[in-house]
């Protein structure tokens, strides 16, 4: 579980996953970027091909957010979130309706 602590530029991991922490949202939830994916041997001691990780932002995987929470967010919350997934910004509900659609709810 990660810390509900953790501040800017603090790193976690989570599986074979680094991410950094680019924002704090509220205590425990976070907007993160992966920095680096660790290679995974499976039983068959065929290494999976690394990959290089992405620099696009993204929501960690512990603190994913609903509709819901997205939809109760404040315009300023919404801005940056709009920031770290590289959404333009606008009207509170045209931003809603922006990151609903990126995340694919």
């Amino acid at each position: 579980m990660i810390s509900s602590t953790l501040k800017v530029g603090d790193k976690f991991t989570d599986l074979n996953r680094t991410f950094e922490v680019l924002s704090v949202v509220e205590p425990g939830v976070y907007i993160s970027k992966c920095v680096k994916v660790e290679q995974i041997e499976f039983a068959t001691n065929e290494p999976v091909k690394k990959e290089e990780a992405k620099e696009e932002s993204q929501l960690d995987s512990f603190n994913k957010y609903t509709k819901t929470e997205i939809n109760r967010l404040n315009v300023s919350e919404l801005e940056k979130v709009c920031d770290q997934l590289g959404l333009e910004k606008g009207t509170g509900t045209a931003m809603k309706k922006a990151i609903i659609e990126k995340l694919g709810l």
